[in-house]
């Protein structure tokens, strides 16, 4: 599955367009939640945020840190393990995605506790906000139900939050001129 994003603009404008969606790759009846899903991202950086999401200064080293998914790892094995987590019910942060990367790099990879399902992510955006459903409970789920948190997880690819306010962040600038175009993409695969 591939979302291609594409804006034009008359005047300066911040453009940072992404995609909300939730996984569960154990299929929306399961039991279980994201929690013990692996999980591993191609990011050297993650951006540190205060109590409300908004993040403190610049990213920050992955290494030694509860934030390191260059090995895969479960999201579970170091949840809730540092005051950034915490703070956040868990993980809800950008990554930095390393810009040395080929375009048709994997960024992400999820594959299923029973190893049955995995997903790859694609993109040329220049970050990737983990989402591990923290507060996902009383939403709406099929026949009647509702989620409860961590019941999906989210790989969101954008530009990191709050750039507009942060010219000083070595990314690509997510201001969209008269004169350009905002051309993005992100791929979704999935093997069963």
């Amino acid at each position: 599955m591939t979302i291609h994003y594409l804006a034009d603009t008359d005047k300066i404008t911040p453009v940072n367009l992404t995609n909300h969606g939730y996984f569960n790759l154990q299929g929306a009846t399961w039991d279980g939640d994201s929690r013990s899903h692996t999980v591993r991202i191609n990011a050297d950086y993650y951006l540190p945020t205060n109590s409300l999401g908004i993040p403190l200064d610049k990213p920050q080293p992955v290494e030694n840190t509860s934030f390191d998914f260059r090995t895969s790892k479960t999201l579970s094995k170091d949840l809730l393990a540092d005051k950034q987590q915490q703070q956040a019910k868990g993980y809800d942060h950008s990554f930095v995605l390393n810009p040395t990367r080929k375009p048709d790099e994997i960024i992400a990879k999820v594959i299923s506790p029973d190893s049955k399902v995995t997903m790859t992510v694609k993109t040329n955006k220049p970050a990737v906000q983990l989402y591990g459903g923290n507060w996902l409970a009383g939403t709406p789920a099929r026949k009647g139900k509702q989620y409860q948190d961590y019941a999906g997880l989210a790989l969101e690819t954008q530009f990191l939050p709050d750039s507009p306010n942060h010219p000083e962040w070595e990314q690509t600038s997510c201001f969209l001129s008269p004169n350009k175009r905002y051309d993005y993409s992100t791929t979704y695969s999935f093997q069963f």
